[in-house]
């Protein structure tokens, strides 16, 4: 069993916890945030299992195959048992410059990072994702990272969001509501960070 209590948190979601892995310095992992439990400890342990499960479907259904979303995504590898519970290790995104972890869209659009070059790196990914069979759940300011991986560079990387999250996993054998709702997603994005619609709708 992996200790993490006594670590400090690196990143923290809405739902999750990201720690460093303490013998792998290229993973982190990722656990259910305790303070998210409430009296019904049977119900919130089978939602965790619920999301840890689909998030995972989708990671391999994704990564064993030739989608275009392919590259984009984090690499998944595997699960760990915690003193915080069962942790998701994913491969770490570094930022640019080495100090910490990758930057978050709402962090690069807080401090005028995004030029004419990365907008166009982010939109490709979009395109990418808007091509795929890939179900995102939400595609946000905070579940992609700017920064550097072993595997791909420096580059965008998808971290969260992934994998249906309602109990009928409805998005997962609609297409076509699949593909609206990701339509949704990019264009609430693209709000989000003031770029125009026009760039990646065009077509």
């Amino acid at each position: 069993m992996i200790e993490l209590r006594e670590n400090p948190v690196i990143a923290l979601g809405s739902k999750r916890c990201v720690y460093q892995h303490p013998f792998d310095e290229d993973s982190i992992i990722k656990v259910w945030r305790g303070d998210r439990e409430n009296s019904n400890g049977k119900c919130l342990r089978y939602r965790q299992r619920q999301d840890l499960y689909r998030e995972w479907r989708e990671m391999v259904r994704v990564t064993t195959g030739k989608d275009p979303a392919f590259p984009y995504l984090v690499r998944f590898k595997g699960y760990e048992l915690t003193d915080l519970g069962i942790g998701m290790v994913f491969q770490k995104v570094s930022s640019p410059d080495g100090d910490g972890l990758g930057w978050t869209l709402d962090y690069m659009k807080r401090n005028q990072i995004i030029d004419c070059e990365l907008e166009f790196r982010l939109l490709e990914l979009l395109r990418a994702v808007l091509r795929s069979s890939i179900v995102v759940a939400d595609i946000g300011p905070f579940n992609i990272l700017y920064g550097k991986t072993k595997s791909y560079g420096l580059g965008f990387r998808i971290v969260d969001g992934i994998g249906d999250k309602t109990l009928v996993p409805i998005m997962r054998f609609s297409s076509f509501i699949r593909k609206r709702r990701k339509i949704v997603a990019v264009s609430r994005l693209l709000h989000t960070l003031g770029i125009s619609e026009d760039n990646i709708f065009k077509d």
